[in-house]
């Protein structure tokens, strides 16, 4: 097993993602500053990411079909989410034209930890 320190990044005042890379896949581990793990995000992404919140993967259609946002502010919404890692892309074995969007589950310590929208 090789185990390689990636990065550390200060994302918010509330929390530390120390990312590791091990047998070349990254696991990301979100360290709590203050005791809450909290990403400041506006109201849009907090909609797509409860849209996603079952884990299921779904492509930018289906993700405007199922929250009454305009497309424009759907693609912001990904880029948020994307930039604090709260989601994942993923590559659409059925369509190769589109790409598949999933929550992901921050690791801590082998436990998998939620994070807290504001």
């Amino acid at each position: 097993m090789l185990l390689r320190w990636v990065r550390q990044e200060n994302r918010s005042s509330h929390a530390l993602i120390t990312t590791f890379m091990v047998n070349g896949v990254n696991i990301h581990y979100m360290n709590s500053v203050n005791g809450v793990n909290r990403v400041r995000l506006p109201p849009s992404a907090r909609k797509v990411l409860s849209l996603l919140e079952d884990g299921e993967a779904r492509t930018f259609k289906e993700i405007t079909q199922g929250v009454d946002i305009a497309p424009r502010t759907i693609r912001y919404a990904l880029k948020r989410l994307k930039e604090n890692s709260l989601i994942i892309e993923k590559f659409n074995f059925h369509d190769a034209r589109q790409v598949l969007y999933q929550k992901r589950d921050i690791v801590i310590s082998g436990e998998t930890t939620p994070v807290m929208a504001l």
